[in-house]
């Protein structure tokens, strides 16, 4: 009660330190060296772990050193470089396991698809389709399949660039079109 009506009296004063009543005693708020290394000591063994494992640290809850910016090419990291190992040697057993030489022959095989694991920031995404798309090397439908989106009508048509077109493929047709028109 008499530190509610110390703390009560120090707000209505702006800028006054606070002082403790004589039945209070003051004890700083630190930690010993010993309290100290221990702290670290769990920090490193959290570093230790994510290494012996090739896990990102963030992945372990170790945020010390993550940023928002990274955390993103270290999940595409930990894809390329932890995961990819482990999913080649499955898809490899798989294979070996499920299908007869001659189904593997004819085109029978087991594969993981880790598209969705290596997408990348929005922008990335954004950026990428758009290459793709206006280069002329994917739909747009199959941009939105890679986004999980349905397909819309129309989509499928391939587009390219105005830069990127042949001019003499349009003047072939043209030209063709002209003669067709003289006769």
């Amino acid at each position: 009660n008499m530190w509610q009506r110390a703390v009560t009296a120090l707000r209505s004063q702006e800028n006054k330190t606070m002082l403790l009543p004589a039945q209070l005693d003051y004890r700083a708020l630190t930690v010993s060296p010993v309290d100290a290394q221990i702290i670290d000591m769990t920090k490193l063994n959290r570093s230790m772990i994510a290494g012996i494992f090739n896990v990102p640290a963030h992945m372990i809850n170790d945020l010390e050193k993550a940023t928002f910016s990274n955390i993103t090419q270290q999940a595409i990291q930990f894809v390329r470089y932890t995961m990819m190992p482990w999913v080649a040697n499955w898809e490899q057993e798989l294979n070996r396991r499920l299908f007869t030489r001659t189904e593997r022959a004819a085109g029978y095989y087991v594969r993981f698809n880790l598209t969705g694991l290596l997408r990348g920031t929005p922008q990335e995404r954004a950026q990428f389709y758009h290459f793709a798309i206006t280069d002329g090397w994917m739909s747009r439908n199959e941009a939105r399949a890679f986004e999980d989106m349905n397909p819309v009508d129309g989509l499928d048509e391939m587009l390219v660039s105005v830069n990127a077109a042949n001019p003499l493929n349009n003047f072939k047709d043209t030209k063709g079109k002209e003669e067709k028109n003289d006769e």
